[in-house]
């Protein structure tokens, strides 16, 4: 964070002093600063490997000293700790599928929620799109969907409002659609928009690949310690950073009415920062 964020190579932060309790307790009266301490709390709690008892009982401490407003985060960060990790998976995707509604493609959400996951009319108005010229936001979902072999939503994927609005936003960012870069997108929707959904997807992330818990209702493999990675740890804080410039959330935007746009002139609208460090190629 002080190299990526602050850039500030000058700081040396073992020779820092830590913050006690007592004094973490200035930031109960600011409810911004109040809020990301405690999110960054579990973010480096969830990191920490094994997680220890001792880790525990001081970000509970910190968190208590901060102040306890009610935070989803922390609570399910507990269940990892204190709970199975069938149950901690089971408590974290209801929370995660309660979140999944306000970032769905609002265009589709009334309609999907009602037909399901199949559906072949939306499978073939997505296909379509491979008639747009390349570049723009439609042709290149087709496009991101045939490189990686996706099924298509209205093919049996479920919510499937959700995943569209999804994978245009990975098109918008940039990223693709490995683990480190689903990690990092979801950082870059949380320092666009600072909501409880963008929060909770974040969580999500971190879960999935960080700690390596799992629904069981996608076809994926959960993964942990993945921000050991050669480069993970930067492509997660430029998310954060490339996040923070953006102008607006193009996350929620209408993806749909967009498709004809190049992705270039999209990202000139939400000033979009361009990557700025190269990374090496990660393989999932």
């Amino acid at each position: 964070m002080v190299h990526n964020i602050w850039h500030r190579p000058d700081l040396d932060v073992s020779a820092l002093e830590p913050m006690t309790i007592e004094e973490a307790a200035v930031f109960r009266s600011d409810a911004i600063v109040h809020r990301r301490l405690r999110m960054f709390l579990v973010l480096l709690e969830l990191c920490r490997h094994p997680l220890t008892d001792a880790q525990v009982a001081r970000v509970d401490a910190f968190a208590a000293a901060i102040g306890e407003p009610d935070d989803t985060g922390l609570e399910l960060a507990r269940d990892l700790v204190e709970k199975s990790r069938a149950e901690a998976a089971q408590h974290f995707f209801v929370a995660w599928a309660a979140s999944t509604t306000k970032l769905s493609e609002a265009v589709l959400l009334e309609r999907f929620e009602q037909i399901g996951a199949v559906d072949p009319e939306l499978a073939m108005m997505l296909r379509k799109m491979v008639e747009l010229p390349r570049g723009t936001l439609g042709r290149e979902y087709v496009e991101f969907y045939m490189e990686h072999k996706f099924q298509f939503p209205g093919e049996g994927v479920s919510i499937p409002a959700f995943f569209v609005a999804h994978d245009m936003t990975h098109l918008i960012a940039g990223f693709g659609a490995t683990g480190p870069e689903e990690v990092a997108l979801s950082a870059m929707q949380l320092a666009m928009n600072d909501s409880e959904e963008h929060w909770m997807v974040f969580l999500t992330s971190m879960a999935s690949y960080e700690v390596g818990i799992s629904s069981g209702k996608f076809d994926f493999d959960a993964k942990d310690g993945i921000l050991t990675r050669e480069g993970s740890t930067e492509l997660l804080f430029e998310g954060f950073e490339r996040g923070s410039n953006c102008s607006g959330d193009f996350s929620t935007a209408d993806h749909l009415s967009m498709i004809h746009l190049p992705i270039s002139t999209i990202r000139e609208m939400y000033s979009v920062p361009a990557p700025s460090t190269p990374f090496p190629p990660f393989i999932d």
